[in-house]
């Protein structure tokens, strides 16, 4: 299963005769990465260094000459869907669209979860073990990728045949 394939599942490719032509997940979803890892702080902003860098234009594949999708195409990625789980309140009860919406959400954030439950369990990690933000921002990171590595590692040798 490839990225792609998973961002296609949710967004779709458009095939419109008219307007701007339609980009995929996957290039949208690239266009982002930039966004996070170079602290770029808005679309009109991004759009704008697409347009600037060349790097950026390589990593995205796209020639010097093609321009950046607009800024308000950015916005269809930025809206990812929640995934925030609903709870009941005394003055309104779930419905069973949110208890099933609840089930859905529920099966993806558990892999997520079971780190943090983990690392507070067995690794201290309710504690930071620095003095800086920066060294024990370093050190969850480490500690993530640890624990991600030895699952994938476990899961790999569950799935694959002896």
């Amino acid at each position: 299963m490839t990225i792609e394939s998973i961002l296609l599942k949710d967004y779709p490719v458009g095939h419109k005769k008219e307007g701007n032509r339609a980009y995929s997940p996957l290039f949208l979803f690239k266009c982002l990465l930039l966004q996070k890892w170079f602290r770029i702080q808005s679309d009109p902003e991004l759009e704008s260094q697409i347009n600037d860098r060349q790097s950026f234009q390589a990593f995205l594949d796209i020639s010097a000459q093609e321009a950046s999708p607009d800024h308000s195409t950015f916005l269809a990625m930025n809206n990812f869907k929640d995934g925030i789980m609903r709870k009941d309140t005394k003055t309104a009860k779930l419905t069973e669209y949110e208890i099933e919406r609840n089930k859905k959400i529920s099966k993806v954030r558990y892999i997520v979860e079971q780190y943090f439950g983990l690392s507070h369990l067995h690794d201290n990690g309710q504690r930071a073990r620095f003095t800086t933000i920066d060294k024990n921002n370093m050190d969850i990171w480490f500690r993530q990728v640890a624990f991600n590595i030895k699952r994938g590692f476990n899961i790999f040798q569950r799935v694959s045949p002896a």
